[in-house]
């Protein structure tokens, strides 16, 4: 998808708690999954602090300007009496399926009827790609929290035409090489 296709697909949301979460994981790549239940201390306009499992310690994850600006506009607007940061119109915590029905609805409207969560993510990897002076499996796995498909990424559209290497032919990172020994 687009930057533009993305822009159209979100502003059709209707529900604004949907969606700041569909802006979130568009300008993050984190899953939907981990954002739907962040309480409002663990959220700020400068990061995320993700709760590792079975752990007392969060993982932090910083945002850009544009996720910071969605974060303090949904900050004013969201109740105060829920507990949770991203909640449906009457202050109860969001759920994976009813933030899917309303991203589908919205697809609808934007003539991408079958538009998931997993759109957006693999949206935000141009921008990854962009901000990045190596781009590798590494990074990718680091920067989004968690294992990453590669077979899916299309390598010349992600990277813009500015290369046409091939990901899984990288040069060895210097984590990967402690992981191998």
């Amino acid at each position: 998808m687009t930057e533009a296709e993305v822009q159209n697909l979100v502003l059709a949301i209707p529900d604004l708690g949907v969606r700041t979460l569909a802006a979130l994981v568009y300008f993050t790549g984190l899953q939907a999954a981990r954002l739907i239940p962040l309480k409002p201390h663990q959220v700020t306009p400068q990061g995320l602090r993700l709760p590792v499992e079975r752990s007392r310690y969060a993982s932090y994850v910083p945002l850009g300007a544009d996720a910071s600006d969605i974060v303090e506009q949904w900050t004013r607007r969201r109740q105060t009496t829920s507990d949770a940061f991203l909640h449906d119109r009457h202050g109860a915590p969001l759920t994976l399926r009813e933030a899917s029905a309303a991203l589908r609805q919205a697809g609808a409207q934007v003539n991408r009827p079958a538009v998931g969560f997993g759109h957006l993510q693999y949206a935000h990897l141009p921008l990854l790609a962009a901000a990045a002076p190596v781009f590798s499996r590494d990074l990718l796995e680091t920067r989004l929290q968690q294992p990453f498909r590669l077979r899916y990424v299309d390598i010349p559209r992600l990277l813009d035409g500015r290369t046409e290497r091939d990901l899984s032919q990288t040069p060895i990172t210097p984590l990967e090489r402690i992981l191998k020994g």
